[in-house]
């Protein structure tokens, strides 16, 4: 006996076996098994009972029906936080955050900007308020995609006009599959416990797309870009030798009943120009050069090379020529440049004497009383000259520092010249 019932029992053991691996085949190949289901699904159940009268003569029926609306599971989003950029100080700036909704529904999204204290360059200025963007929708797909730019979806209970599935209407971007959609149309019908969505096969840079690849109960989130304003702050006043700096910012995502802090600020590195100016003089072309001390430079303002040196011995009834060297050693433009001079004591200047090399290694010579360059104010005893250096800088020929100044590049030097005669 004792026999026996071992045997049984192997036997039964084997079936069990065998059952529950056939059963895990079965649940693995359904396609619902561990599937999503959108937000809003209607899921309607109806039970029919009939029945007769005791005198067999009469017969009913009749229909009761239960309603399970599928609720929201909120999702962490996949984000894609504003890149590093190089910005200049006081400098408006958009950070831009890319959003994919995960969820099987429409969900509420906050973005949350900090700036840690930064000690370099002054503080960034960020909205008055957190960024919130509403009904970021999501769905899911009840039908495998069958290669056509069309997909099947739950009907969300509703029928909207426009069309809209759980948020999403026409123009949204939707994510299937990691690929990014535009929806170009929506179709949903009362009767129906489904709707289709109709997809365009272009990219935003009108690129052609593959045909959307999913399985049922794959997620159909949709995905907004959103770009929030900021302004870049200043070195402190007492900074006279720093050219860059940088502001971290920190964005935090929320959603319905969670958040997650960006892993990685955002850094924006704030540059800005830092300009060494040198001025030498030498006895205007024409003459033997003058002896000179202290620091010098050699340049060609159009008659060769000469030496321009800080300091000079010049005798009565001499013609001076004066360089003045601008150099951007910063890694930003510095715009707006203009180089103001005062006509020294003892000296008169030279009319229309002034040049100007932008930065090109070209002088360009210049008109006192016409539109270019570079201009003079004419007074007596003192008079003032302007040179508008750098790339682009011009005056307006109305005399006394009217024109605006050019820009010297990052790297860039620009000369101006002018001349003057001792009495």
């Amino acid at each position: 006996m004792k026999t026996k019932v071992k045997k049984r029992d192997s036997k039964q053991t084997v079936t069990l076996f065998w059952t529950a691996v056939l059963l895990v085949m079965v649940l693995a190949a359904a396609p619902w098994a561990l599937a999503s289901t959108a937000e809003n699904t209607q899921i309607v159940n109806t039970v029919n009972v009939t029945w007769d009268d005791v005198t067999g003569l009469n017969s009913y029926d009749t229909d009761a029906t239960s309603t399970v609306t599928v609720a929201l599971l909120p999702s962490q989003p996949n984000i894609a936080y504003a890149p590093a950029f190089i910005s200049t100080e006081l400098t408006a700036a958009n950070l831009t955050y890319t959003i994919t909704g995960t969820a099987n529904g429409d969900d509420t999204y906050t973005i949350a900007l900090t700036n840690p204290a930064n000690a370099t360059v002054g503080g960034l200025t960020l909205p008055a308020s957190d960024t919130t963007i509403t009904d970021l929708g999501g769905t899911t797909l009840v039908e495998p995609t069958d290669g056509s730019f069309e997909i099947t979806v739950p009907h969300d209970g509703s029928t909207d006009t426009p069309a809209s599935i759980n948020s999403i209407v026409v123009d949204d971007w939707i994510v299937i599959g990691g690929t990014a959609y535009q929806v170009t149309s929506i179709t949903e019908a009362d009767t129906s416990t489904t709707s289709t969505i109709q997809l365009s096969n272009l990219d935003a840079d009108l690129n052609t797309l593959p045909a959307p690849s999913g399985s049922v109960g794959d997620i159909v989130g949709e995905q907004q870009t959103i770009t929030i304003a900021v302004t870049t702050g200043a070195f402190p006043g007492t900074d006279t030798t720093s050219v860059e700096g940088t502001h971290d910012v920190d964005a935090t995502i929320s959603w319905t009943g969670d958040s997650v802090p960006q892993a990685t600020d955002t850094v924006i590195t704030v540059r800005r120009p830092l300009l060494t100016v040198q001025k030498f003089v030498q006895v205007a072309p024409g003459s033997a050069e003058a002896p000179g001390g202290g620091n010098s430079i050699m340049v060609n303002t159009g008659s060769g090379n000469r030496m321009y040196w800080t300091n000079i011995v010049a005798p009565p009834e001499a013609t001076l020529e004066y360089i003045i060297r601008v150099f951007n050693g910063a890694a930003t433009d510095a715009t707006n440049v203009v180089i103001e001079d005062t006509i020294p004591p003892f000296t008169t200047y030279v009319d229309n004497s002034m040049k100007l090399d932008p930065g090109t290694g070209v002088f360009e010579d210049l008109n006192d009383t016409t539109a270019d360059a570079g201009e003079t104010d004419g007074n007596t005893p003192v008079e003032t000259i302007w040179i508008y250096a750098g790339n682009g800088g011009s005056d307006t020929d109305a005399g006394g520092n009217t024109g605006t100044g050019g820009t010297i590049a990052a790297g860039a030097t620009s000369i101006g010249v002018f001349q003057v005669t001792i009495y």
